[in-house]
């Protein structure tokens, strides 16, 4: 398995900034940077069955609460969710760190969007977002994965049911 994402980290010059620039912050993979101590850690239970991947995933935040554990599956990436990027985090995780931890108001940035699946959580949890991602491919592919959801949501809102879902499972043929 190719795990060269996995041995890049952001500069502490890049963390610096997200601090300066947040009020608050959650930071996947914080054990890999020299940040101040924290009450507020958050463990993600992935209920990965897998042995040789995570079992769990810990964020370090700046939050002053007792720590979080939030179990929410991940199954291996074989769930409904369209797998985009190695590290991805599901759309139900991030509703409940959103939950837990934004306010009404807030505005969420992610400088590292992924798959982007926390843009989709905000937009069904009615929070602004804002967001970047340096690998074009992650991006575009993440981008169409929010339209489509997008889309979804808004056929449900205004008729009950997603159409553009269903054509997709049942396709109608026209024949002239």
């Amino acid at each position: 398995m190719d795990c060269d994402w996995d041995t890049e980290r952001a500069s502490d010059e890049t963390i610096r900034e997200i601090m300066r620039v947040s009020e608050h912050q959650i930071i996947w993979g914080g054990n890999y940077y020299d940040l101040p101590p924290t009450r507020g850690i958050v463990c993600w239970n992935k209920l990965q069955s897998w042995e040789n991947f995570s079992q769990w995933e810990m964020a370090w935040t700046s939050y002053n609460c007792p720590a979080v554990m939030i179990t929410v599956s991940n199954t291996g990436g074989a769930n409904k969710e369209t797998k985009i990027h190695p590290t991805q985090k599901s759309v139900a995780m991030y509703k409940e760190l959103l939950r837990r931890f934004a306010k009404p108001g807030d505005v969420i940035f992610d400088p590292y969007m992924g798959s982007q699946s926390l843009r989709i959580a905000c937009y069904d949890m009615g929070f602004d977002f804002y967001g970047c991602e340096r690998n074009a491919l992650f991006f575009e592919t993440g981008c169409k994965w929010f339209e489509e959801h997008k889309t979804k949501a808004e056929e449900i809102r205004e008729k009950g049911y997603a159409s553009t879902a269903l054509e997709r499972i049942n396709p109608v043929f026209e024949f002239n």
